[in-house]
């Protein structure tokens, strides 16, 4: 795996496409793995190059990143993970972090050794003290929109505690600006992995 991550908190939570749902590619797969606890993962996988695996935040699923991924599927093979107990994924009655940590392993796994991570929101969902972040010397980037509520801001302030980080912010917009705004993001996110390789 390569030891770099990006993680966002960036945009604003208007749906595109038919239903509600982000437009599908045709040359979309969908892929079924099973995690350490053997529960199903399921993932979308799209486009070609290094692996690029991505995980939304709480209250979405992979479909969320679908413009983003069509952005950058000329430059990387996006996986799009539908976290445990969210739409391709299964679930299990035991929950902690380390279930997530397992999943995310296990598809990272499949999307080969030098695949790179994209979290949307992780840090803010862990508890406000980013401290803990101090230990982090991956290379990392974090998105963030202009009008990000200050709840999310945490990854904001964890900038001052990781060596290696660097900040891009889309004027504008607010938690979902993959959503709003993909080919910025996804050449923001290109551009640093590009850089950091």
């Amino acid at each position: 795996m390569n030891t770099v991550q990006v993680v966002t908190s960036v945009g604003s939570g208007r749906r595109l496409g038919r239903f509600g749902r982000p437009r599908r590619t045709a040359w979309e797969v969908v892929v079924h793995i099973e995690s350490r606890d053997g529960t199903t993962i399921g993932f979308r996988k799209l486009g070609q190059g290094p692996g690029l695996v991505v995980v939304h935040s709480s209250i979405a699923t992979g479909d969320e990143w679908s413009r983003m991924a069509s952005a950058l599927a000329d430059r990387f093979t996006v996986h799009l993970v539908d976290r445990r107990g969210r739409g391709l994924s299964g679930d299990a009655d035991a929950y902690s972090i380390d279930t997530e940590i397992a999943d995310i392993a296990a598809v990272l796994d499949a999307a080969g050794p030098d695949a790179s991570l994209v979290g949307h929101s992780y840090i803010d969902g862990h508890g406000p003290d980013v401290t803990r972040y101090a230990s982090v010397t991956t290379p990392t980037l974090f998105l963030q929109g202009s009008r990000t509520a200050q709840h999310h801001l945490v990854a904001t302030e964890a900038l001052r505690v990781m060596p290696d980080t660097r900040l891009v912010e889309f004027a504008g917009h607010e938690y979902f600006a993959q959503v709003t705004t993909p080919t910025p993001v996804a050449d923001a996110i290109a551009g640093f992995l590009t850089a950091v390789r």
